[in-house]
């Protein structure tokens, strides 16, 4: 495969449907071709509405950027006292509700067939999975759901994108994924893998599948400093608008 073309893969990216994203669908995909992407995995947190309108903006600018429907899933509910742990699932058609538990949403992606990847596994505070992965993997397994472990989020803090790469050690013949974990427009694009485009086009579950077997590369930097105070006061003002809404 070495000797096909390559495209640069984001597969971890949140618009403004993401309770947390503010970037709008025309900018999402400015950004995106600003930073050469050629395909995206749209991941917002516990919803997919945020797929169409990308579509839809990727067609008015003639962008060429193949989507791949995502979610970003939270589960656990905090009065069980479970972990709230999020998983990103790739290729479904509809969105696996948040709060079920960890076998609970698994099965819930192994009926519409899809992919699951673990990401920014070792920031707990960030709800990754620490000490569950193995869990995550096994329960995967038995589903019959590929399972992938992100050895790269451009979001992550110095030495855990090498603790996570550093895992796969562990777990023998995992795949892997990686993405910017976009939110703001500055964010987006930074990291990711250089996927073999497919002579069918046909950019499926089997073709993902195929390069992530076959190692492909990763490329990306960790987002600057600005990125990160540009993320507090976001959050910061997105908390400000909510309290200011009238009640219903």
């Amino acid at each position: 495969m070495t000797h096909e073309r390559l495209l640069r893969a984001d597969l971890h990216t949140h618009t403004n449907f993401s309770k947390d994203g503010i970037t709008p669908p025309n900018v999402f995909v400015t950004e995106l071709l600003r930073q050469s992407i050629g395909i995206v995995a749209i991941t917002d947190h516990d919803t997919m509405d945020g797929i169409p309108p990308i579509q839809d903006a990727i067609l008015s600018q003639s962008a060429g950027i193949t989507v791949i429907s995502g979610i970003e899933i939270t589960t656990g509910t905090p009065n069980q006292n479970d972990k709230n742990i999020e998983l990103l699932a790739y290729y479904l058609s509809e969105p696996v509700s948040s709060g079920l538990n960890l076998s609970q949403t698994i099965q819930e992606v192994a009926k519409q067939k899809g992919i699951i990847s673990i990401p920014h596994p070792f920031e707990l505070w960030r709800h990754g999975a620490g000490e569950e992965v193995e869990a995550i993997i096994a329960y995967a397994t038995e589903a019959g759901v590929p399972v992938a472990i992100e050895i790269f989020n451009a979001r992550a803090l110095p030495g855990f994108n090498k603790r996570s790469e550093n895992s796969l050690a562990r777990f023998q013949n995992t795949i892997y994924t990686a993405g910017s974990d976009g939110h703001h427009p500055l964010e987006l694009g930074r990291a990711g893998l250089l996927l073999v485009v497919p002579s069918n086009e046909v950019y499926d579950k089997n073709w993902l599948l195929l390069n992530l077997r076959n190692k492909p590369q990763v490329f990306g930097e960790a987002n600057p400093l600005t990125t990160f105070i540009l993320r507090l006061l976001v959050k910061f003002e997105k908390k400000r608008q909510a309290k200011m809404k009238p009640l219903p």
